[in-house]
C-alpha cells in the first residue's frame, strides 16, 4: 500500500540490518536537507523502514536555518545506519555531491527531503537490477500535494516492466519521460558517479545529468510501479520555477541545451543533436514570447545566433523549423517595446 502523509508514523528505532542483510549489497541513500522540518520525519521514516534493510543513509544538512540540523542528529541517534553531514549552504547539487563523496555503498540512490518512498522501493529496484543484470533501475513517481494527497498527472504514461539499452533510455528521456530526468526514483551502480558530479550553482541541475549517466549504462531496467512520492508544495524551488520567469533559469536552460549538443556531437549521434536543436528552438520561441524588454532579448542573442546557425546548417531542420518565424517574433517583440504593450514579469 502507498504510504499516506496522514497515516501513522513508523516507530523511531525502525528496521536495523539483519544477519541476512549481509547477503545483499549495501545501498547508500543520499538525502539533501534544507528548510523541510515539516516533512523531514516522514521522509526519513520511509527510508529507514524499507523492506531492503542493508542501507547507508546519509542526511546532508545543507546549512538549513531551521530545526532540520537537530532533527538529523536525532535520527542518527535512533538508527545506526544514518550518517549526518553538516555543511554550509551550497544548494541541492552541492549537498548531493557531498553525499556521493563519502558513500560506502555498492549502489547509490537519492531522495529529496520533502518527498517519501513506499516501503518496497529498494527491494524492487534492486531486484530489477539483479534480474536484468542492469547498471541502473527506474521506477515511476506519483505526484502528491503538501498533505500527501495524490495529484492526477495526465503526462504520467503507463509503460511495461522491462529492460533497455542506455541509448534506448536516452531516447525515452528525450521524448519526455519525466522520471528519466530526475535524480530520484532510481537505483544506480556506484561506478556511474566515479567521474561525474552534479553541477553546482545551476537551476534544474538534474537536466545536466541524464546524457552523462545513461551513456555509461549497458542496460537500464524499469518498473511501471509508482514507488516514489514526489511532493509538489507551495514555495519550493520547482514551484517558483513554474510560476515565475527568471533570466538566470533561462540562461541555465540554454546552457543545458548547449552542453547536451556538445556532448552528443562528440558522441557522434546526429539524431540526438537534431532533436536537441528542435527542443532548443521551441524553448527559444516560448522565451521570446515573454521577453518584451530589449535588455533581456540582448542577453539571449548568443542563443538565438546558435539556433539559427544550426538550422541553416541542416536542410532537414530548416524545413521543419522555418527560421522566418524567429524574425516574426523579434519584430513583434520590438513593436511591444515601442508601444509598451506588456510589462515584463519580475525576475526571481
Amino acid at each position: 500500500m502507498l504510504h499516506s502523509a496522514n497515516s501513522q508514523q513508523p516507530t523511531a528505532n525502525s528496521q536495523q540490518p539483519t544477519a541476512n542483510s549481509q547477503l545483499y549489497p549495501l545501498i547508500t541513500v543520499i538525502v539533501p536537507v534544507y528548510k523541510v522540518e515539516k516533512y523531514l520525519d516522514e521522509c526519513v521514516s520511509s527510508i529507514v523502514n524499507q523492506t531492503y534493510s542493508n542501507l547507508e543513509i546519509i542526511l546532508v544538512d545543507d546549512g538549513s536555518p531551521d530545526n532540520c540540523p537537530a532533527m538529523c542528529d536525532e535520527w542518527a541517534k535512533k538508527d545506526s545506519r544514518i550518517k549526518v553531514i553538516h555543511k554550509a549552504n551550497g544548494g541541492l547539487s552541492s549537498a548531493r555531491n557531498a553525499g556521493i563523496d563519502i558513500a560506502s555503498g555498492d549502489f547509490l540512490s537519492f531522495v529529496d527531503s520533502d518527498d517519501y518512498i513506499v516501503p518496497e522501493m529498494y527491494e524492487i529496484l534492486y531486484s530489477l537490477l539483479k534480474d536484468y543484470d542492469a547498471d541502473m533501475s527506474i521506477c515511476r513517481l506519483m505526484k502528491v500535494n503538501g498533505e500527501g494527497n495524490h495529484i492526477p498527472d495526465v503526462h504520467n504514461e503507463d509503460y511495461p516492466d522491462g529492460v533497455m539499452t542506455g541509448i534506448e533510455a536516452i531516447e525515452n528521456w528525450m521524448n519526455g519521460r519525466v522520471n528519466y530526468i530526475v535524480a530520484f526514483c532510481k537505483l544506480y551502480k556506484k561506478f556511474i558517479f566515479e567521474n561525474i558530479r552534479y553541477p553546482e550553482g545551476r537551476i534544474n541541475e538534474d537536466e545536466f545529468m541524464p546524457h552523462r549517466i545513461f551513456t555509461q549504462c549497458r542496460k537500464v531496467s524499469e518498473t511501471s510501479r509508482q514507488l516514489y512520492m514526489y511532493r509538489q508544495r507551495e514555495g519550493s524551488i520547482m514551484d517558483n520555477i513554474r510560476k515565475n520567469f527568471s533570466i538566470k533559469r533561462t540562461r541555465d536552460v540554454f546552457c543545458i541545451y548547449h552542453e547536451r549538443f556538445a556532448f552528443f556531437s562528440e558522441f557522434g549521434n546526429d539524431s540526438f543533436t537534431s532533436k536537441i536543436v528542435l527542443d532548443e528552438y521551441s524553448f527559444l520561441l516560448n522565451t521570446l514570447k515573454k521577453c518584451r524588454y530589449l535588455k533581456y532579448r540582448k542577453d539571449l542573442n548568443p542563443e538565438l545566433a546558435f539556433v539559427v546557425k544550426e538550422i541553416l546548417k541542416r536542410p532537414g531542420l530548416k524545413m521543419k523549423l522555418r527560421p522566418v518565424k524567429l524574425l516574426l517574433f523579434l519584430c513583434l517583440n520590438v513593436l511591444g517595446d515601442i508601444l509598451h504593450l506588456k510589462k515584463f514579469p519580475p525576475e526571481i
